[in-house]
């Protein structure tokens, strides 16, 4: 029950800050809002770093991940004000859930750098997802007509690259 409950929470903040992303995004530059949002997250990543059991280690022996890092950062800047101009020009409805491509761009990502792979049901499970991503595409005001749908496609592909590109530069 817990689970649920988180889910429905963390589903709820995530349309709140969309809300409020739609709204900020017609009222600020956006290359500065996305650079502050890339930037905010180091001193949370230092937190991270220094609540591990060995916090000296992992500062020390992360100098492979810096390069790596400093890519994710300008990929994340970059989706970031792909995301901002998307909801500057298309309705919420139509943007929003592009992001669902993310899964199946993510996993073909994954596939080629790490070789992983999914399962049939979970192959299944992402297609339907896109299947429902790509209606929305249809119809007289559908995402093949808005160009601000097409900037949330390439969000979806940006975000897709950022997890199999950190897992690749974690485990290094």
């Amino acid at each position: 029950m817990l689970g649920l409950f988180l889910a429905v929470v963390t589903s709820m903040a995530w349309s709140a800050a969309d809300v409020c992303n739609k709204r900020l995004a017609d009222k600020v530059v956006l290359e500065q809002l996305s650079l502050w949002l890339v930037l905010g997250q180091l001193p949370l990543m230092y937190i991270w770093a220094l609540s591990t059991a060995n916090p000296v280690d992992v500062l020390l022996e992360a100098d492979h991940y810096w390069e790596y890092g400093l890519i994710c950062g300008v990929l994340n800047m970059t989706a970031l004000m792909g995301m901002f101009t998307s909801l500057r020009l298309a309705p919420m409805s139509l943007t929003i859930p592009l992001l669902s491509l993310t899964p199946l761009i993510s996993a073909i990502f994954d596939y080629l750098l790490s070789d992983e792979s999914l399962s049939t049901i979970q192959w299944f499970g992402l297609s339907i997802i896109t299947l429902g991503a790509t209606t929305l595409g249809l119809g007289h005001n559908g995402w093949f007509k808005e160009r601000g749908a097409w900037f949330m496609i390439g969000v979806a592909i940006v975000f897709s690259i950022l997890f199999p590109l950190d897992r690749v530069a974690a485990s290094m």
